[in-house]
């Protein structure tokens, strides 16, 4: 279920997802993804932004599109706490891999594993 939406910049929403019995979600690693089913029928795949750390939740952010398809607009104006929501996953196409160094580069949709890619390694020594 949906238990928060939150304005995070100009035209960018994060929905905070729980279980509606307050149990804990599968574990997650950065660089997973969450598909979002919406009630309308349209499936959307998001990164998941939040600490893999806490399963009480997770937590994407939605960037408002008008002229999509439907996904970004649905969750944008129709999306409220407290609503029953089916998601699938999380799944990880792209999981982050250790080595010695690394550089990151991303932008557009991109972003949003690579920040968790980044918050998740040590500090450097």
């Amino acid at each position: 279920m949906v238990r928060q939406l939150r304005w995070e910049a100009t035209g960018v929403v994060s929905v905070l997802l729980a279980r509606p019995d307050g149990g804990r979600l599968p574990a997650w690693q950065p660089g997973a993804h969450v598909e979002l089913l919406l009630p309308t029928g349209i499936v959307r795949q998001y990164s998941l932004c939040g600490s893999p750390d806490d399963l009480s939740g997770f937590r994407v952010a939605v960037r408002h599109q008008p002229a999509s398809r439907g996904g970004s607009e649905y969750v944008h104006s129709f999306l409220r706490p407290g609503q029953p929501l089916r998601i699938r996953g999380p799944r990880n196409h792209f999981r982050f891999e250790p080595a010695d160094s690394y550089l990151f580069i991303a932008g557009g949709i991109g972003i949003t594993r690579s920040c968790q890619w980044r918050v998740s390694l040590p500090p450097p020594a």
